[in-house]
């Protein structure tokens, strides 16, 4: 009798252990899943930047715009493929989905830009301030700058461009994404 209270105390022990990690396990899968969504917001964040003026582009050169929908000819022409090609209409539609999306989140990008500026100026650190400026000529202005130049402009070392950079894009990852932008350690 005294094995069988000893065997259920150890199945006891060894199921609490085994709960106990598991349940470790999880909560560390977890974090690295939070970690992982919070680089790639970062990543996203950089990328939207680093293709910032190539979108812009996009989004003025599109033949779709919102104003061409109203043009009569637009439609026409968009009723004519869809009456003879259904892999045509997915196309268009595909295009249109596009630019409409990008043209969304260009607008979105510079709100929050204006957003970033404005929490810049009113913490009233210079280097907040300076920071906002090497981002906005880095990623932003059509003028296109060297790090050297820009470093030269404000009169600072290469590193603390990128330092300025990395520091305005977790800022700017909150402000894109809103508190899923948010670095949760």
């Amino acid at each position: 009798m005294a094995k069988d209270i000893d065997v259920k105390e150890l199945v006891k022990l060894a199921a609490a252990e085994g709960a106990r990690v598991a349940l470790a396990t999880v909560e560390k899968e977890q974090q690295k899943a939070r970690r992982g969504r919070k680089d790639r917001r970062l990543r996203n964040t950089k990328l939207l930047l680093k293709n910032y003026r190539l979108l812009k582009e996009h989004c003025e050169g599109a033949v779709y715009t919102d104003e061409q929908v109203e043009d009569e000819s637009i439609v026409d022409l968009m009723n004519m493929m869809e009456e003879h090609h259904y892999s045509d209409k997915v196309f268009v539609e595909s295009i249109q989905k596009s630019v409409a999306r990008t043209h969304l989140m260009m607008q979105h990008i510079e709100r929050m830009m204006n957003v970033y500026r404005v929490v810049c100026e009113k913490s009233g650190k210079e280097e907040d301030i300076r920071n906002y400026w090497i981002v906005w000529h880095s990623y932003i202005t059509d003028e296109r700058l060297t790090v050297e130049e820009i470093a030269d402009r404000f009169n600072v070392d290469r590193s603390t461009i990128y330092r300025a950079i990395n520091s305005g894009a977790e800022i700017l990852s909150a402000l894109f994404f809103g508190i899923d932008g948010i670095n949760k350690k």
